[in-house]
């Protein structure tokens, strides 16, 4: 698949990233930087056998538009943590609205068209995979007929009609793939781990028993604050925690701080800071730490609350867990 954007009709990205021909180091990685006028940012691609990642962070300003040429066919699990955007396709006369922190799948194939900036920043994480690859962890079920006649008829659409919430897990799940620390071949084992993770949170998603529109719906202001918090988060969740700190460093109220977190991640404040924690604690115990020193590190008052609190979220103590582990002798 090879992608080329436009700036005024000049090419300032223009990337062949051939999925079906990796040299013997697994992967390569693809960096590009942007400083153009009105259009600053960068992009990071990763290239492995059957699927690529790409990540990056754009500044521009508001109704700015970037043309774009994707030559191939590619399946696109497609995140946009931060900003919005329109994705117009001229020729079916479509056009595609993303909100900020929502995403779905979709599919190229030989497609022209634009995107048009709705916010000034953006941060959009792109999991192209061949659709060979895809095809065949689809599942056989009339839900995707739609879809699976798109492929066919090598048209550009996109799997379901509304965009989904990215929630808690899929976040988490994201920041592994594009930071994952493991090197050659065993980065390609984690990262495939967590892209079908994330395809099968996304799949979920999209059948009618588990609606989740992303119905946000905030002033453009409200909608920052929570974008700030939520990088606040991200970034201190091992830290002391409290709704008063967290409105204080965006400027606002408990009540609207609430109720603009819940309305666009689907998840409480409290609730996305503990899966964090939580997670994160699991990680550490995996890795050779002790109960005590995890409860420390994930900033719990003492390993009481913290392993009630593991309890809750696995089903089983950190003392079991770390047990089971020796017992298999998996330890890291």
């Amino acid at each position: 698949m090879k992608v080329t954007i436009y700036n005024n009709e000049e090419a300032i990205f223009d990337k062949l990233s051939n999925i079906k021909n990796i040299n013997d180091n697994f992967y390569k990685t693809l960096v590009t930087n942007f400083n153009e006028n009105n259009f600053k940012g960068w992009y990071k691609e990763h290239v492995f056998e059957n699927f690529k990642i790409g990540f990056g962070s754009i500044k521009t300003i508001k109704g700015y538009k970037i043309s774009f040429n994707i030559k191939g066919e590619s399946i696109e699990m497609l995140f946009n943590l931060k900003g919005k955007f329109t994705i117009h396709i001229p020729e079916i006369e479509s056009k595609y609205f993303f909100n900020s922190n929502s995403h779905n799948i979709n599919f190229y194939s030989n497609t022209k068209g634009f995107l048009e900036c709705e916010s000034s920043e953006s941060f959009i994480v792109r999991l192209n995979l061949s659709p060979l690859f895809f095809i065949q962890y689809l599942p056989d079920d009339i839900r995707f007929d739609d879809f699976k006649k798109i492929i066919s008829d090598k048209k550009f659409g996109k799997l379901n009609s509304e965009n989904c919430l990215i929630n808690s897990r899929m976040h988490f799940l994201i920041k592994e793939v594009i930071a994952s620390e493991w090197d050659n071949h065993f980065r390609k084992i984690h990262i495939t781990s967590k892209i079908l993770d994330l395809l099968l949170l996304q799949l979920y998603q999209f059948t009618p028993s588990t609606p989740k529109k992303n119905t946000t719906k905030l002033t453009t202001t409200e909608a920052n604050k929570i974008e700030r918090v939520y990088e606040y988060i991200l970034n201190n969740y091992t830290s002391p925690l409290t709704l008063s700190l967290l409105c204080k460093e965006i400027g606002t109220n408990e009540y609207a701080l609430k109720k603009g977190f819940k309305t666009t991640f689907g998840i409480t404040v409290f609730k996305f800071i503990a899966n964090l924690r939580m997670n994160k604690a699991k990680e550490l115990l995996l890795k050779g730490h002790t109960v005590n020193e995890v409860s420390e590190k994930v900033s719990y008052k003492n390993p009481q609350h913290f392993s009630t609190a593991f309890k809750k979220k696995f089903g089983t103590s950190p003392s079991k867990f770390l047990s089971e582990l020796s017992f298999y002798d998996i330890k890291n």
